[in-house]
């Protein structure tokens, strides 16, 4: 115990004896640069370039030289314009959270669906329904029979193609074969008739197939008409021109009427029934042209019409 309090004190005088030797030094190099203004204490260095002391005060620091100097214009500009800066400190934090979904929409987008302004509600009564994919619905023939014709016991059909918005194509086929009152009396007749269309007008706010058209036709076929026990048969052959106009009555049905104008031409052969008409017995051949009107049409049209997905359109699937 004796030993520890000698080694204390010993160490407390060491240090007093230490900052008594500090302090001597200090003012010793002091005075020093007081006195001895010219002379230089480190090699390489000029005496003026160290600040005069007046009574232990520094008078002629960087400081105040830097204030003087351009009577103090330096000094303000740096005060002014370049100290704020340096004395600014800027402190920026960067941090990142989790993004946390907290509605209902942000789980199912609303677009996802394809539903208006109601498919949150529906989405949350279990009634969403899937929007069906894009289709285009392009016309793509129409069906048709002359009514006229029909009223006179001669079965016909066309068939109408668009091809583009002005032009369409057309066949027209007909077909009556009838025989009665014991084959003295007959009405038959196959014919085929194939033709194009232009259609008139704005065809941007029309449907297709409707309005003003006229167009040309070519037309060949076999008949024998039979009166009564005379009758003729032969071949024909035709040509001409139409026009007329197409009303919309529906999506899918439309009324036509028409007359065309033309050229026929026919080889004919006549004959005489013998034998309660069982024979019919050669006369004689003949030649028939006419110009004039060929053709009066009044149809209704059925259009159908073709499906196809937008997506299917474009490429994809």
């Amino acid at each position: 115990m004796r030993k520890y309090i000698k080694t204390t004190i010993l160490l407390h005088v060491l240090c007093v004896a230490m900052c008594i030797a500090f302090l001597a030094s200090f003012s010793t190099r002091a005075s020093t640069i007081t006195g001895q203004r010219g002379i230089s204490p480190l090699p390489g260095r000029s005496a003026a370039s160290f600040p005069r002391v007046n009574d232990g005060k520094v008078m002629d620091t960087h400081k105040s030289q830097m204030m003087n100097l351009a009577e103090g214009t330096v000094w303000r500009y740096m005060i002014e314009d370049y100290y704020p800066s340096l004395c600014q400190t800027s402190v920026f934090v960067v941090f990142k959270t989790k993004r946390r979904v907290n509605t209902l929409e942000e789980l199912v987008p609303i677009h996802a669906c394809a539903q208006p302004k109601n498919a949150l509600g529906d989405l949350i009564r279990g009634e969403v329904r899937m929007t069906e994919p894009a289709v285009e619905r392009r016309p793509m023939i129409a069906v048709k029979t002359n009514l006229l014709y029909d009223v006179l016991a001669t079965p016909n059909v066309a068939v109408e193609l668009p091809i583009c918005k002005r032009w369409s194509i057309f066949a027209d086929y007909t077909f009556p074969w009838w025989e009665w009152d014991n084959n003295s009396r007959a009405w038959e007749d196959l014919d085929w008739k194939l033709g194009a269309r232009y259609w008139f007008g704005d065809r941007t706010k029309r449907d297709v197939l409707t309005g003003f058209f006229a167009g040309g036709f070519g037309a060949a076929g076999y008949y024998d008409v039979q009166p009564h026990h005379k009758g003729w048969q032969g071949e024909f052959y035709a040509a001409g021109l139409e026009g007329g106009y197409v009303w919309r009555l529906s999506k899918h049905w439309h009324f036509e009427v028409s007359g065309a104008i033309g050229y026929m031409h026919t080889n004919y052969r006549r004959y005489h029934g013998e034998l309660n008409d069982e024979h019919l017995v050669y006369k004689y051949n003949g030649k028939y042209d006419w110009m004039g009107p060929v053709k009066l049409n009044a149809s209704i049209v059925y259009l159908f019409w073709s499906k196809k997905s937008a997506d299917a359109k474009s490429g994809r699937r």
